[in-house]
């Protein structure tokens, strides 16, 4: 929400059960032994990634995940020489990246997880943990349910 623009960069991501999942069965695999592997589920646009929390957090309050695609490049680079952060954005520009993560799946047997899922989960557990402010509508919808459960 601080910086209302998506820049257009991509990155991978997984789920954190996948990893774990994943250094479990490598102490069990001895064909895992010095072998590093590749534990990204999917890449994706920083964009899509908004567009896909967005469905799920507005109705709940959180109406500041960036929809805004367009800002040029020159901009990026320009607020490049002021904040670090965008440094890295600039350098990665238009670009996505592509993980292969075969090895993962041969050897460690690791299904990957829907990363969309994951995303959406990642943002409860961040709100959850305190993280991210919980707003009165999350709270009405989901702490509330869990503190009548107990």
């Amino acid at each position: 929400g601080k910086i209302p623009i998506v820049p257009k960069i991509g990155i991978g991501y997984v789920a954190v059960t996948d990893v774990a999942a994943a250094h479990i069965s490598a102490i069990a695999a001895p064909e895992a032994a010095g072998h590093r592997h590749i534990m990204s589920a999917d890449s994706m646009w920083l964009a899509e990634m908004c567009a896909v929390l967005r469905p799920e957090f507005e109705p709940l309050g959180y109406d500041k995940i960036p929809s805004f695609e367009g800002v040029p490049y020159f901009v990026v680079k320009l607020m490049s020489f002021f904040m670090a952060d965008m440094k890295t954005v600039a350098l990665n520009w238009g670009q996505i990246p592509r993980f292969d993560h075969s090895r993962a799946e041969k050897v460690l047997g690791i299904k990957f997880s829907d990363v969309k899922q994951a995303l959406i989960e990642s943002g409860h557990c961040l709100i959850k943990n305190g993280d991210i402010e919980a707003t009165p509508q999350y709270k009405e919808k989901y702490m509330s349910e869990a503190a009548a459960q107990k």
